[in-house]
């Protein structure tokens, strides 16, 4: 993420998802400027959930959206990496509040639990949600877990 916080986490692993939007992408500006409205109004496939299959979840007010958030335990005030391991959530399913994938601030609670809430973590099936660990694994995490091991993998 970018120091002025002007674009997303999203924004910063487009070069590993294969999509390089550079020609219409000026990170230069804020994400939601005039001159960064095609880049941003893509619907990016890596950023849609499957399992979701409603239009209406794909894009908003023009904006392509994210189905991932990430987990807001493993980020500075100043919305900086601070880093973990493979038994840290760092990004995880959602399935509502979905937020334009360019929007910075694009991060949630774990602690709350999995499949409590539309502003929190959860898969569509309802029992639990996929997350990307800090290593780049990745592991589905039960609703039902136990509230000090959610803890600790959110720390």
């Amino acid at each position: 993420m970018d120091p002025d916080g002007r674009h997303s986490w999203a924004t910063r692993i487009l070069p590993y998802l294969n999509y390089a939007p550079d020609n219409q992408l000026d990170t230069e500006k804020p994400w939601s400027h005039p001159d960064n409205r095609k880049a941003f109004g893509a619907v990016i496939p890596e950023f849609i959930n499957p399992e979701l299959g409603r239009l209406d979840s794909v894009r908003k007010e023009g904006w392509g959206l994210n189905h991932y958030a990430l987990n807001s335990a493993v980020m500075e005030s100043n919305a900086r990496w601070i880093g973990g391991g493979s038994n840290t959530l760092m990004i995880g399913e959602t399935t509502g509040n979905f937020h334009p994938w360019g929007e910075p601030g694009n991060w949630r609670d774990p602690l709350p639990g999995i499949n409590t809430s539309p502003y929190g973590f959860g898969g569509p099936s309802g029992k639990g949600a996929y997350f990307i660990m800090a290593d780049g694994s990745v592991r589905f995490i039960s609703k039902d877990i136990d509230a000090s091991v959610l803890r600790q993998l959110a720390e």
